[in-house]
């Protein structure tokens, strides 16, 4: 997270530790996954757009791609502010009301 800008040491004897490195509101968490896990949507470590499925396998990926497309459509909407104050995106928020969404599969 420090490598990636994200957190900042903050020097002192009582008040020591780490902060963030940006504003609450500028850093997503998309971009704490990306600085912990690397690319949202790799494939077998590959980028999906890098792939090449032989035999018409073309649309295998483009399902990546959605998949990644999918995850940015949530991940990069939520700050840690948004966390922090208890609340998600309307947009985001709405996903959970969405039929299954509960439910583990």
């Amino acid at each position: 997270l420090r490598r990636a800008g994200l957190v900042a040491i903050q020097r002192g004897a009582g008040e020591g530790g780490y902060r963030l490195g940006l504003p609450a509101d500028q850093v997503t968490v998309a971009d704490i996954v990306r600085a912990v896990e690397g690319p949202l949507a790799d494939v077998r470590g590959e980028p999906p757009e890098d792939l090449d499925y032989p035999g018409g396998g073309d649309v295998v990926r483009r399902l990546w791609i959605a998949t990644r497309a999918s995850l940015r459509a949530v991940l990069e909407r939520v700050t840690v502010a948004d966390l922090v104050a208890g609340h998600l995106p309307a947009e985001v928020d709405a996903l959970t009301a969405q039929s299954g969404a509960w439910r583990r599969r």
